[in-house]
């Protein structure tokens, strides 16, 4: 097993909040930046969200109770404008800010917020976050703005499930479950536009939409401050290319304007290009290795068999040559 380090290269004003994962390459920006995924996302809405492909389109479209800073993993409040532990040590006060409001124009609400969490858990979606929201009991609403999350006992990680995108109730009840999973509608700084199964997807940017920016010392990398900014450009588009030398081509040609988790060996290449920004910027690892399944192929039911492959394999090798001295064998 090898451990590498991704290269994180990002376009200058695309904001870490909603920021694509794990990190973006710039290759110029216009009215519409295209962005390259490596797989068409299983859905686009937050309630029946299944892996981590969805999450580039979701979080552009969605906004949750917290934002989460990508380069420190800190977190700070996005739909919340506090967060309260109560004095029984397990339940949380929540209090939405005011003025939050959806694609649709209605305003993002407590109850809102109850229906999402309730409807992630709700097996019917299928949804990968079920089993942990189900740590909480019940979401009781106070107010318009204000509710409190029961948990069944004290949850220390509690923060983890606030980044969830919170939906519009009344545009799912109006539409119906068909056409809000084909057109999903949300508070972030993108809406949704058009979904070409295969082939792309396209968001516009929200008027006026102020998103979560981290400021951060440029000495230590800690969070200074947030602001507000507004979104400079008109269009995202998500081009679905699964091969990276198919993106790197188009990143050169223009055809893309920013790239994901791009391999060492193209980092050179990149680099000799003046109109490609590239920028490394988290240690955050990757793993790369093999899986053997013995219960499809009998013959790697041997354990000496096991070993010897292990310690044929030249690990050290594949790190200088193949990941260009970006990473480190694991034994193990």
């Amino acid at each position: 097993m090898l451990k590498k380090m991704s290269f994180l290269l990002m376009m200058l004003f695309l904001s870490s909040c909603f920021v694509l994962s794990p990190g973006l390459v710039s290759a110029g920006p216009n009215d519409e930046v295209k962005v390259a995924i490596d797989y068409d996302p299983s859905t686009i809405n937050m309630l029946e969200f299944k892996t981590g492909i969805d999450l580039p389109v979701i979080l552009h479209i969605n906004e949750g109770l917290m934002s989460s800073d990508y380069f420190t993993g800190k977190r700070a409040n996005g739909l919340a404008a506090s967060f309260t532990l109560l004095k029984n040590k397990k339940d949380i006060k929540v209090t939405i800010e005011k003025g939050h409001t959806f694609h649709t124009g209605d305003p993002v609400t407590a109850h809102d917020v109850k229906w999402t969490y309730e409807q992630v858990a709700d097996p019917i979606n299928a949804n990968i976050l079920g089993s942990t929201v189900s740590e909480i009991e019940s979401v009781e609403v106070l107010n318009d703005h204000t509710f409190i999350f029961h948990f069944y006992e004290p949850y220390g990680p509690w923060d983890d499930i606030m980044w969830i995108g919170i939906c519009s109730k009344n545009y799912f009840d109006k539409v119906g479950r068909d056409e809000f999973r084909s057109k999903p509608v949300g508070s972030g700084p993108f809406r949704f536009v058009e979904q070409k199964r295969g082939s792309s997807i396209t968001l516009e940017a929200v008027e006026n939409y102020l998103y979560k920016d981290f400021i951060h010392n440029k000495k230590t990398g800690k969070i200074i401050k947030t602001v507000r900014k507004k979104v400079d450009y008109k269009t995202l588009k998500f081009l679905i290319v699964s091969d990276q030398v198919t993106q790197v081509a188009m990143l050169e040609t223009g055809e893309l304007d920013l790239i994901t988790s791009v391999m060492p060996h193209f980092v050179d290449r990149l680099k000799r290009n003046k109109n490609i920004k590239v920028k490394r910027e988290s240690e955050i690892p990757s793993l790369t290795g093999l899986s053997i399944k013995p219960d499809n192929f009998p013959v790697w039911k041997d354990r000496n068999l096991r070993l010897a492959l292990r310690h044929a394999i030249d690990k050290q090798a594949i790190v200088d040559r193949v990941f260009q001295g970006e990473g480190y064998p694991l034994y193990q």
